[in-house]
């Protein structure tokens, strides 16, 4: 499942933030040690680097054959990368309800480096993610009256999931997240390793 694979990706982040020379080198482009609230806020972006895959067009691609899918399903089958980075930018209108599930407003206090980073995690594929503000995707799936899927729904779990899994992220009194290009560049790079783990 998509929450147990988000969470596994955050886990392994932060496993790989203890390994000494990763951070050496973290510690070394962030100018100033790393301390327990960095590591976790860092393993909160992580876990949200899938974010995007909340969408009904991504969730469309459960069914190999489209004429699997069910009836009312007729979202086409679209990504995760830029469709999560525009959703969490406030970039797709009428998504207030789906934005709800997330900590962004307290993410929003680990400084100005956060969407840096935050850009950074969603990117995990090797390259930059724009943006696809398509917001047809980020609505119900319903057929008559049933709602068959909810990306509210779905985003609301990861919101709760991560703030389960890591409360620590969320401490009012933290320094920022490191602002250097070469921290977001490594950080990039492991975000990507632990997905790949």
């Amino acid at each position: 499942p998509l929450l147990d694979h988000m969470t596994d990706v955050a886990v392994v982040l932060d496993l790989l933030l203890r390994v000494h020379s990763i951070n050496r080198a973290l510690e070394r482009a962030a100018g100033r040690a790393l301390n327990e609230v960095d590591r976790a806020r860092l393993a909160v972006l992580a876990f949200l680097h899938d974010v995007g895959k909340a969408n009904a067009g991504f969730q469309a691609r459960y069914w190999r054959l489209r004429g699997l899918r069910p009836p009312y399903w007729d979202i086409p089958e679209c990504g995760h990368g830029p469709q999560g980075w525009a959703l969490c930018t406030g970039s797709v209108l009428k998504t207030d309800r789906v934005l709800a599930g997330l900590p962004l407003q307290a993410m929003s206090n680990w400084g100005c480096a956060v969407y840096g980073l935050f850009h950074a995690s969603l990117s995990h594929h090797g390259r930059p993610v724009g943006q696809d503000t398509s917001f047809f995707i980020w609505q119900p799936v319903c057929d008559g009256a049933q709602c068959l899927y909810d990306p509210a729904d779905a985003v609301a779990k990861m919101g709760a999931r991560v703030q389960a899994l890591f409360p620590q992220a969320f401490a009012t009194e933290a320094p920022d997240l490191p602002d250097a290009p070469a921290f977001a560049h490594l950080f990039a790079g492991l975000v990507q390793l632990a997905d790949w783990l």
